[in-house]
């Protein structure tokens, strides 16, 4: 799948407020004619702790966690359960 647009916020950042939104060349040029702002618009935190956390990610290969993590979710799901059944979220399911 490749999309024409994606978002990527908080997760970059490790919760604090920033957002990237990154696409295909086409829907890109699109946008130029606009103009975004945000009530964290003249923030600098946000992107010092982007900066760091894409830097940690790259050094620690976090990629290769997540793919393992991935192929295998029995141990989060072992992990995970007694949290939900004590919470009662019977709604939640897992594969």
């Amino acid at each position: 799948v490749e999309p024409d647009i994606a978002v990527f916020a908080k997760g970059m950042t490790n919760g604090y407020p920033l957002s990237a939104i990154v696409g295909q060349k086409e829907v890109m040029e699109a946008a130029q004619g606009t103009f975004i702002s945000s009530t964290f618009y003249t923030e600098r935190i946000g992107l010092a702790a982007a900066l760091k956390s894409i830097q940690l990610y790259q050094k620690y290969q976090v990629w290769k966690k997540q793919i393992d993590d991935f192929s295998n979710p029995e141990p989060m799901h072992l992990g995970l359960s007694p949290f939900f059944q004590d919470a009662s979220f019977s709604f939640l399911h897992f594969y």
